[in-house]
């Protein structure tokens, strides 16, 4: 079964993104440590799939506390999608991860790509 458009994502501390205010808190943020927006559609079964792999390797352990996760519901809010595309230069894609870093789009994955494991070396990979 697919998620509601009400689903909201349990194992992460995930944070909304459903506004520019939002958005801009998020780069606000990229200043200080690493962000991760995560770009999901509610009707799509690959992107549910993705949502999974991530929450099920997903722990509340000291490097995760540092991480903040954003999660865009992007079919009701598809315009703040297409600016995030914009403003990071990375092309749209759902589902979509994108780890911002000093206000940049440092990395990101799409589709399969998206696991916890890649998303893990994604930001191990800042540091190196």
């Amino acid at each position: 079964m697919l998620p509601s458009a009400s689903f909201e994502p349990r194992q992460a501390t995930w944070q909304p993104l459903t506004s520019l205010a939002d958005l801009e808190q998020a780069k606000n943020l990229s200043q200080q440590h690493p962000i991760v927006i995560f770009k999901h559609s509610t009707e799509c079964p690959v992107s549910a799939s993705a949502l999974r792999r991530l929450e099920q390797g997903w722990l509340q352990d000291e490097e995760n506390s540092k991480i903040t996760i954003f999660y865009l519901d992007l079919l009701r809010y598809r315009n703040l999608s297409n600016l995030i595309a914009d403003d990071f230069e990375v092309k749209h894609e759902s589902p979509q991860i994108l780890v911002i870093t000093e206000g940049r789009a440092a990395a990101h994955l799409s589709h399969h790509q998206i696991s916890y494991p890649a998303l893990q070396e994604a930001i191990q990979n800042l540091s190196a």
